[in-house]
Formats: C-alpha cells, structure tokens, sequence
C-alpha cells in the first residue's frame, strides 16, 4: 500500500503543478491580448480626438485650406499607428502561446518521464543486493 500512494502521490502533484502552470500561462495569454486592444483602441482614440481638436483650431485661426489635408494625414497616420499595434499584439500573443504550447508540452513529457523514473527508482531500490542471497 505504501508503495502505491507514493506513487499516486508523486504523480497527482507534478499533474497538479502542470495544470495550474497552463492555467497561470493562459491567463497572462488572455490578459497580454485584452491590454493590447485596449490600448490600441486609446490609442486610435486619443489621436481622433487629437485631430478634431487641431482641426477646430485651425479653422478659428483662418487656415481653412489646410484642414483636410491635415486631418487626412492625422487619419493616416492614426491608421498606421492602430495597425502597428494590432501587430504587435497579435505577434506577442501568438509568442505566448508558442510559450504555452511549448510549456504543455514539457509538462506532458513531464508527465510521461515521471512514471518511468520514479518505477526505475522503486525497483532499484527494491531489488536484492547481489550479496544477498535469495531465500530457497
């Protein structure tokens, strides 16, 4: 019996540190993608409104002929800027979840080896000494 639960419990917690690791991963995975819209939707935000701000300006100072273009410019420029960032994130998350698949893997491999050292070290650990002789 002994020998048994040493086991069983050898194996329940490297599966238990496994699980919560993928877990912890995922979660930061979630976290990294939520943040980077969040801020690219600031981002994009805060230049609109930038734009419309320099554009009312500009047109209570006189230089009517010049809003479009600038505010065209801003848009590009906005555009550029929101998809620099989308990029980014989608290039970050898809690394963290390389991470992760990389991580799940380890702790399946993990998972496998385990048994197979922990049952060598048992049976080495058991077998008869060969200065023992065996009872007849």
């Amino acid at each position: 019996m002994g020998l048994s639960n040493f086991i069983s419990s050898l194996f329940g917690k490297a599966k238990e540190k496994a699980e919560i690791a993928k877990e912890n991963l995922s979660e930061v995975v979630e976290n990294v993608a939520e943040k980077a819209s969040d801020v690219t939707e600031d981002v994009k935000e805060t230049v609109e409104n930038l734009a419309e701000k320099v554009s009312d300006k500009l047109e209570e100072m006189g230089v009517t002929e010049k809003i479009d273009e600038i505010i065209e410019v801003a848009k590009e420029k906005t555009a550029e800027a929101a998809g620099w960032v989308e990029e980014k994130a989608h290039n970050l998350k898809e690394a963290l979840e390389h991470k992760k698949e990389e991580a799940e893997t380890e702790a399946t491999e993990a998972k496998k080896t385990i048994p197979n050292d922990a049952t060598s070290e048992i049976k080495e650990k058991t077998k008869p000494s060969e200065q023992q002789k065996p009872l007849d």
